[in-house]
Formats: structure tokens, C-alpha cells, sequence
């Protein structure tokens, strides 16, 4: 029987690729006012722990993405998993969708990572 946790029930979304300097990050943008959510998986997850919430998130703009190694994203040898490589790739993500300012959500390892990597205001 198929996990329908991995059914992709959600609003309609665009889907695009963001180049890191490590690989390819996977991306699902849900169109909505900003400020954004920003799903982050936790491990070994990936985004589609959150095709549930989605749909649910409008009128607010939601991005839900891949951390190198997981979904959709790139496989890499070159890619790390320190707190330090997962904040550039969130960063990554922020600058090619043009997020200046954002609602993080966090799942399990993703919160320490956040915390860790990511510059405070």
C-alpha cells in the first residue's frame, strides 16, 4: 500500500532547481504574501513531509526544499552536512527566490542546524 504521507496533495506550486556551489537543491514554492515559511526537512526526511501542511499555509507564501542528499536535490560526494554547508544552501534558496525576510519551520536535526548556521537580526 502506498504512503500516503508521499502523495502530492498540494496546492498547485512551482517547482524549480537552485545551484549551491556543492550541487543542485530542490525546490517547491507555494505563491502566497510574504513573509515566507520556509519548511525545513529534518533527517532522514525530505520535503515531502510537509505535503500536507501546504495546502493549508496560503494566503502566506511557502517554500519547502531538499537539503543536498535528500528528494529531489543532488547527490554529491562534495557536499557536506555540517550545520555551516546547510546554512549556505538555505541561503542559497533565500537569495534565488529573493527572501529577505522569513518565517523559518523547522523538523528534528533541521532546528539545530538553523540555529547554528544562520545569521541573527
Amino acid at each position: 500500500m502506498p504512503d500516503p504521507s508521499a502523495t502530492d496533495n498540494t496546492a498547485p506550486a512551482n517547482e524549480l532547481h537552485v545551484d549551491t556551489p556543492r550541487g543542485s537543491v530542490f525546490v517547491r514554492q507555494v505563491p502566497g504574501e510574504d513573509p515566507p515559511v520556509v519548511l525545513m526537512h529534518g533527517f532522514p526526511d525530505d520535503q515531502r513531509i510537509y505535503n500536507r501542511l501546504l495546502p493549508h499555509l496560503p494566503p502566506r507564501r511557502a517554500v519547502a526544499f531538499d537539503f543536498l542528499g535528500y528528494g529531489r536535490s543532488d547527490r554529491s560526494d562534495a557536499a557536506g552536512f555540517s550545520p555551516e554547508e546547510h546554512g549556505s544552501q538555505i541561503t542559497a534558496v533565500l537569495d534565488a527566490l529573493g527572501i529577505s525576510s522569513a518565517v523559518l519551520a523547522d523538523h528534528d536535526a533541521s532546528s539545530g542546524e538553523r540555529r547554528r548556521s544562520l545569521p541573527t537580526a
